[in-house]
């Protein structure tokens, strides 16, 4: 007996421990939030995460900071250059391109100040930066550039060159070519070439030391960094060109089929869904989810997917077109949106509803000296602790109450006195922001509305008599 309590104390312990209160990043109660009407900012056209925060750029080369919680925009840096709509970014650095020349402009998100970098005019392409190197192309050849010591440190030339992407990790920069896989050695400046079965049709992405691409003939791929040789090959329905996704030990990848397939490392095909629509970006990676934007003329339409439940959510905004590339911050995804008969732009996230449900019983007529019941349900929030204040007209608190780590908090009120009140409940959880909720309240006193109604009724009833009689009397 005493072994059984010990294992089921254990149990308890760590089924406690696994978070099986946990609220699932992706619920059915999923909402939109404007953050920006994009007139206000005018044209952002671009806005990316970094280090718990957001920046956005507009065409006329201003970069704002814009906080979530607070939901305020400030001007942190004017280039005074009008940019072109092609931006990219790459670790904490925004790549930025002048408008109407072949040039760029080097944002540092982390320092917030723009590099000073040599050789940043006439270049084709930049492909990767980081705190003292950049990788950029011009026509058939790939330069790796040390921008700190102004010096060039490996030239790669190759006819009709074709860079898919680069990824720096301490000392080693892996740099993927139509048909080759270069890795670059910082410290003895030593560029090893190793030449695939395939030619390239996708992005690569690092997972310990394997890598995974597409290539043509629809291949999924993974290649093994240390033997230097393709580990594995598995045939898709169409070619690859989005970067392959890890999502724990899974990869997902989405082919030109319109589907979304989840692959183990091994090689095995564990779970795939139908889009019913074309990816309009490639897919964002979340937590426990993967968030898919599809193309849509009419709608918006965003589908996220956790493949350890194998459990598929939708979400369809009707009046807005959702467009540029999605980011992940903080429980939420991160987009612009437009509606298409106004053409109006916002700056929007979608995630998670947070709030309370409120119900009142009855439903309506509230009366003075009668009991009105309240039941509040906590959305997607965690152990939360409430404070429960209905205040009257002249903002005088007349009842207060206290939840802590309730659930589904219950409560009774009898007013006193007529008159509009305001509920207002704070609601604070272990997850999500800080939120308050009201509602208004109308007490009548329906004891004497009634007294005077039938008053009312009496005195009518007994006019014409007294009319009557009055009449005789006068005659």
């Amino acid at each position: 007996m005493k072994k059984f309590s010990v294992l089921l104390f254990l149990l308890l312990l760590i089924t406690g421990c696994t978070g099986i209160n946990k609220i699932p990043e992706i619920s059915p109660d999923l909402s939109l939030n404007k953050l920006i009407i994009n007139t206000n900012l005018n044209k952002v056209h671009a806005a990316k995460e970094f280090d718990d925060k957001v920046f956005l750029f507009n065409r006329k080369g201003r970069i704002y900071q814009y906080d979530p919680e607070k939901e305020s925009t400030k001007l942190i840096l004017n280039l005074k250059n009008d940019l072109s709509e092609v931006v990219s970014f790459f670790n904490n650095f925004a790549i930025l391109k002048r408008e109407d020349k072949n040039s760029y402009i080097i944002f540092d998100l982390k320092d917030q100040r723009k590099l000073k970098i040599p050789r940043l005019t006439t270049l084709e392409k930049i492909h990767g930066i980081s705190t003292d190197i950049i990788i950029y192309q011009n026509k058939s050849v790939l330069t790796i550039y040390n921008y700190n010591l102004k010096k060039v440190l490996k030239e790669i030339k190759y006819k009709k060159l074709k860079i898919f992407n680069v990824k720096f990790e301490e000392n080693i920069i892996y740099i993927l070519g139509k048909k080759i896989l270069y890795v670059f050695n910082i410290l003895n400046n030593h560029l090893d070439e190793t030449k695939l079965n395939s030619a390239i049709s996708s992005p690569f992405t690092k997972s310990g030391d394997y890598i995974y691409f597409g290539a043509e003939k629809r291949k999924l791929v993974k290649f093994s960094l240390k033997r230097k040789k393709i580990l594995w090959e598995r045939i898709l329905p169409l070619k690859l060109i989005h970067k392959p996704v890890v999502a724990g030990n899974l990869i997902s990848v989405t082919p030109e089929d319109n589907n979304i397939y989840f692959f183990t490392k091994r090689g095995g095909l564990k779970w795939w869904k139908k889009f019913d629509s074309i990816p309009a970006a490639p897919p964002v990676k979340m937590e426990d989810n993967i968030a898919v934007l599809l193309r849509s003329e009419e709608k918006g339409i965003i589908k996220f997917y956790n493949p350890k439940k194998k459990r598929e959510q939708v979400f369809i905004e009707e009046d807005m077109i959702f467009f540029k590339s999605p980011f992940f911050y903080k429980g939420y995804i991160y987009l612009f949106s437009k509606r298409p008969d106004t053409n109006e732009i916002n700056f929007i996230n979608i995630g998670n509803k947070f709030g309370a449900e409120i119900k009142i019983s009855p439903k309506e007529e509230f009366s003075i000296g009668k009991s009105i019941k309240f039941f509040i349900t906590p959305v997607n929030i965690k152990t939360p602790d409430i404070s429960i204040f209905i205040k009257s007209e002249d903002n005088n608190v007349v009842f207060k109450k206290d939840f802590k780590k309730n659930k589904t908090p219950s409560f009774a009120w009898i007013p006193e006195k007529k008159g509009d009140y305001i509920l207002s409940i704070n609601i604070k959880g272990e997850n999500g922001p800080s939120l308050n909720e009201k509602k208004e309240i109308k007490v009548v006193d329906f004891e004497k509305i009634y007294l005077d109604y039938f008053y009312l009724i009496q005195k009518n009833c007994k006019k014409p008599e007294i009319e009557k009689r009055e009449k005789i009397e006068k005659d």
